[in-house]
């Protein structure tokens, strides 16, 4: 049951989780340009594929994304590396019920970064009372 999702345009087009085998299939509007694809998590990781021009490559005008394929995208959920956070006040004490998400993920093999902010709803928690989230998705590429 992982989480995926389909990015374009700076908007979140479509989240769901996979089924038993693993699987999604998104119907998306011809006319919609699928910039990132993602899935995740808890104790697995994250996996993502971008298809736009790296970054500052925006001007160039022979420059091309990577093409969306026309057949099933693989993504790895190939291990996590849980990342704890705790928030507090200047004295110390913890501070509860603050919403904190992470905000980028960088994968080497890819053009670009996945800037998390477009995911907030997904990726969001909330701070228990000791002031600690714990992310147990993050991927242990990251």
């Amino acid at each position: 049951d992982a989480q995926t999702g389909i990015l374009s345009g700076y908007r979140l087009w479509g989240d769901r989780k996979t089924n038993e085998k693993g699987q999604i299939v998104y119907y998306v509007p011809q006319n919609i340009k699928i910039e990132y694809v993602f899935a995740m998590q808890d104790g697995f990781g994250a996996d993502y594929k971008a298809y736009v021009l790296p970054r500052g490559f925006a001007g160039d005008k022979k420059a091309r994304p990577p093409e969306l394929p026309d057949h099933p995208i693989p993504l790895i959920l190939d291990g996590a590396r849980p990342v704890k956070v705790q928030i507090q006040e200047s004295d110390g004490s913890p501070l509860a019920a603050v919403k904190v998400y992470p905000w980028i993920l960088r994968k080497a093999d890819q053009p670009q970064r996945l800037n998390l902010s477009y995911l907030a709803r997904l990726v969001r928690q909330t701070t228990d009372e000791t002031g600690t989230v714990d992310f147990a998705w993050i991927p242990h590429w990251q």
